[in-house]
């Protein structure tokens, strides 16, 4: 896992190849590999990717949705709350786009009332 994590962006053919190699193979031989795999994502910048990432993960019930947003709240301050509420943003426009073409809005994850009671409350205590 770490050789994944150099910083390197020269990366040579081998060293990719073998690197993708070693992410599959640990992620096929640990037993709880879906739960790293999300927590690895669930840390990931651009915040907006992490968000959604965040309610695939709170879908599968891998996730603690609450918790987490205060964690990165309390982490990334001003930055998370900003983008919490540009998300919020966006997926409100989907859903209402959604409603007029039910394509664009099989495109995007939907929020259920809850997500949002969850997401405002943070935003609230913040």
């Amino acid at each position: 896992m770490d050789l994944l994590q150099v910083p390197d962006a020269d990366w040579n053919e081998i060293r990719m190849e073998y690197s993708q190699k070693l992410l599959a193979m640990f992620l096929s031989g640990h037993p709880n590999h879906q739960l790293i795999f999300m927590h690895l994502l669930l840390d990931v910048q651009p915040f907006t990717f992490a968000l959604d990432v965040a309610l695939l993960a709170l879908r599968q019930e891998y996730l603690n949705l609450d918790k987490w947003l205060g964690n990165n709240v309390n982490q990334h301050r001003a930055e998370f709350l900003c983008t919490m509420v540009s998300f919020l943003e966006v997926k409100m426009e989907s859903k209402k786009m959604g409603m007029s073409d039910p394509a664009v809005d099989s495109c995007t994850l939907s929020l259920n009332p809850n997500t949002i009671t969850i997401f405002l409350c943070i935003l609230h205590n913040k």
